[in-house]
């Protein structure tokens, strides 16, 4: 079942289940696909949905539109011969980029701008690999895996200035990076996604320096298959989230916070749909809104909580909303103080929104920025194997006595382990669902997930 012209709630119901009631489809009145971002335009009042539809309900998307929402109705925005990926109000232009070529509407590749109705050139993009525009601080920047802008090397992120495109800083990188989020903290740019400085060097988060060199950000992201996609600034922190296991060591799993000395942990991070550690999971937006951070992604919990696609992080901890579609989510947003979402689900043509009066489901524990900082410091990192036993790195060779505690202190298992490498295994008893805390001898305390 595909819905095409006003997706009704039922469809919903039938995907998700009749607990998903506060969530409805918008109800896109022609075929999606999928929907890469959500964007808010105020001037016009309208909300965009970038992505890759077809006008005449068919499998050729040589016709794709951006479907518009505002006031309550539906309208398209001109016809690209491709998939338009981001949507960006600069001054007087809605400035619109993706993967798409000349058509009869738009004789423009990749980037167009659009001024009182009337299509304009907007710069020139090798390979049309824009991912996303951004504003920052009233400047335009667009990010991706472009090389060239304009006619000048360009490796993935590029500024509006005097009518053209400039190119920002450079990488000294083994391959040419794929950039997915950029942002301004403290008057310095950071940006995230697949940056590779090249063994030993830390990669996938950098910052960009006075003389216009983008480097590493403390260690990065560890492990090879790593990635950045998303940052945001929160509560003055840096927050990174992507593909970050916590089992190569990172502070946290999808996602960390950096205070501008190191990396920490954000509660206990994002869990897959077993509701561990065990795959790569994260956001693919974090947004701040109504003074908490809103990630929506390929996660089924975060904190420890139910929360399939969506959560918001209040600074002590998770949030889950009412059930909806399961991840993964690909965009949000907040259009006139309703959340709307995309994902890639054709039953409801791709997007939907929230109905009801209050966000907050289920909440996690309660685990403020002072409470992280006054625990021990150390370099381990616990997850559970594929065999069931608690692995936790860092440990060294030695006899080590090992004490388990659950969210309320409570001390509900004790060992001692012999080891002899870096490795530390013990079998846990089963335990509810929620926060434990691992204490290895006077080496440290490690978060784990339980059961």
């Amino acid at each position: 079942m595909v819905c095409f012209r006003g997706a009704s709630l039922g469809a919903l119901l039938v995907l998700c289940g009749s607990t998903y009631s506060q969530w409805e489809p918008v109800g896109v009145p022609f075929r999606v696909f999928n929907v890469f971002s959500v964007n808010a335009d105020d001037l016009s009042d309208a909300l965009y949905f970038c992505g890759v539809t077809s006008l005449n309900n068919d499998f050729d998307t040589s016709d794709g539109s951006i479907p518009v929402y505002s006031n309550g109705q539906w309208d398209t925005l001109s016809v690209f011969g491709g998939d338009p990926t981001s949507v960006a109000r600069w001054g007087d232009t809605l400035v619109i980029a993706g993967n798409f070529w000349s058509s009869p509407s738009i004789p423009f590749f990749g980037i167009v701008g659009r001024i009182n109705d009337s299509w304009v050139s907007f710069g020139n993009f090798a390979e049309n690999a824009i991912y996303r525009l951004k504003v920052i601080n009233g400047d335009l920047y667009a990010i991706g895996a472009f090389t060239e802008v304009d006619g000048q090397s360009c490796q993935g992120v590029a500024k509006r200035v005097n009518g053209q495109w400039a190119p920002v800083g450079t990488f000294d990188v083994v391959n040419s990076p794929n950039i997915q989020d950029l942002v301004e903290w403290n008057g310095t740019l950071y940006a995230t996604g697949t940056i590779r400085f090249g063994a030993p060097n830390p990669k996938d988060v950098a910052y960009l320096t006075s003389t216009g060199e983008w480097l590493p950000l403390g260690p990065g992201i560890r492990g090879g298959f790593g990635a950045g996609r998303a940052l945001a600034v929160y509560n003055n922190e840096l927050y990174v989230s992507g593909s970050i296991p916590i089992a190569a060591g990172n502070a946290g799993h999808g996602i960390m916070r950096w205070d501008g000395q190191q990396f920490h942990p954000v509660g206990t991070g994002f869990q897959t749909i077993d509701g561990t550690y065990t795959h790569l999971v994260g956001a693919i937006e974090l947004e701040v809104y109504d003074d908490k951070l809103w990630a929506c992604g390929t996660f089924s919990y975060a904190g420890n909580v139910p929360c399939p696609g969506i959560a918001y992080w209040d600074g002590e901890r998770w949030c889950g909303l009412p059930a909806g579609i399961q991840p993964e989510i690909n965009s949000i947003e907040f259009f006139h103080d309703t959340l709307f979402a995309s994902c890639n689900n054709w039953d409801i043509n791709c997007a939907m929104r929230f109905t009801g009066s209050v966000y907050s489901d289920t909440c996690s524990v309660a685990v403020s920025v002072e409470n992280n900082a006054a625990l021990p410091r150390s370099t381990l990192r616990a997850y559970r194997g594929t065999d069931g036993m608690v692995t936790i790195l860092g440990v060294g060779a030695g006899r080590h006595r090992v004490e388990v505690m659950d969210a309320a202190g409570r001390l509900v298992h004790s060992d001692q382990v012999a080891v002899n490498g870096d490795l530390l295994r013990f079998a846990l008893p089963p335990q509810p669902p929620g926060v434990l805390m691992i204490r290895v001898g006077s080496l440290g305390v490690v978060r784990f997930l339980g059961p």
